[in-house]
């Protein structure tokens, strides 16, 4: 089953129109055999909610739509209280409701507002005496939505919480491929060459990208949800000052090379985000906290020169400093990835 999360994740495009074409079948067959009246608005609502991409999406749009039917309808309903012939006052009452439904429309319900607004006038738009197509108008996109929260969360669901899980394997497999190609660069007799971070930072954006649908999805989740991207988004900075720093000169490289545990805790801090990277994308692999006391770069302490040579143009202590954060910054989204996997374990 874990499988097949990461292929719905993987396949999203394909598995996004089959649940919604299977949920309109769903529809077209009631349709069909009760031989509803104006039974289209219930795949008119269908296709409405489930554009969203991720289940959570789609169940808090939903419920939004149905709220929000719900209360225009029964504002909608009560102006045929009012006699038939009665239009001004139907009309002028109509305007009134539908400008304080408009108010709310930019507001945190701003779904629900509109849809009441939009039912409002699809109630009562007519003017008085139309309360039949009123009433089924309402009801089929009352069970519309129903049907489409039911196929985003059994059928086939996407779950914005898996997308995470994977794009942070993926951005930690990345991140081990760039730092340890600087690594590499920094010991060899190279000259000098920019790494390309573009790859690392589009991943980056994903993640970020997620972290308001895995609130809709699972609120429980929004603080090591919040905590593990800002992990990432100081490492991806921190990464990118240690790759820009460039040596001029051979001596100032040598300087750097110096520190002589420096390269080995390097190597040893990216074989370590890689394996971060590789529990995530493991269906079944237990997540591992990294202790920071088995970092050996943040036991290096290197002591500082008595006189500043005017030939180097890295500041080798610095340099140490910001692997030294990065290392940090790496245990800590180890221990906030334990936390999102635990309580994501607990909710399914």
């Amino acid at each position: 089953m874990k499988t097949l999360h990461q292929q719905i994740i993987k396949y999203m495009r394909l598995f996004h129109v089959l649940r919604i074409i299977i949920a309109c079948i769903v529809a077209f067959s009631v349709d069909i055999i009760f031989k509803l009246p104006y039974g289209t608005w219930a795949p008119i609502t269908i296709i409405v909610v489930m554009s969203a991409k991720y289940s959570g999406e789609v169940s808090d749009k939903a419920s939004q739509r149905i709220l929000g039917t719900t209360i225009g309808a029964i504002l909608g309903l009560s102006l045929y209280f009012f006699p038939i012939d009665n239009v001004y006052w139907h009309y002028g009452l109509l305007l009134a409701m539908l400008s304080v439904s408009l108010y709310f429309t930019l507001g945190k319900y701003s779904y629900s507002a509109i849809l009441t607004s939009v039912t409002l006038v699809l109630v009562a738009g007519s003017g008085p005496g139309d309360l039949h197509i009123a009433l089924w108008r309402t009801t089929n996109v009352l069970w519309g939505g129903l049907v489409a929260i039911m196929a985003s969360q059994y059928l086939f669901p996407a779950k914005a919480t898996d997308h995470f899980k994977l794009a942070c394997g993926d951005f930690l497999r990345l991140f081990h491929q760039n730092y340890s190609e600087h690594n590499a660069l920094v010991n060899s007799d190279d000259d000098y060459r920019e790494i390309q971070l573009s790859q690392l930072r589009q991943t980056l954006n994903k993640i970020t990208a997620l972290e308001s649908s895995i609130g809709h999805e699972t609120p429980e989740m929004k603080l090591s949800v919040k905590k593990a991207i800002a992990c990432q988004v100081r490492m991806f900075n921190l990464l990118e000052n240690i790759i820009q720093t460039q040596w001029r000169h051979q001596y100032s490289k040598e300087k750097v090379q110096e520190i002589r545990a420096l390269s080995q805790a390097k190597e040893q801090l990216s074989l370590m985000c890689e394996s971060l990277g590789e529990d995530l994308l493991a269906p079944e692999k237990p997540l591992m906290v990294l202790n920071k006391k088995q970092l050996d770069i943040l036991a290096l302490y290197p002591k500082l020169a008595s006189s500043v040579d005017s030939r180097t143009d890295i500041s080798y202590y610095g340099y140490l400093w910001l692997n030294r954060e990065l290392a940090r910054q790496v245990a800590e989204l180890s221990e906030w990835l334990c936390q999102f996997e635990t309580i994501k374990k607990g909710v399914l």
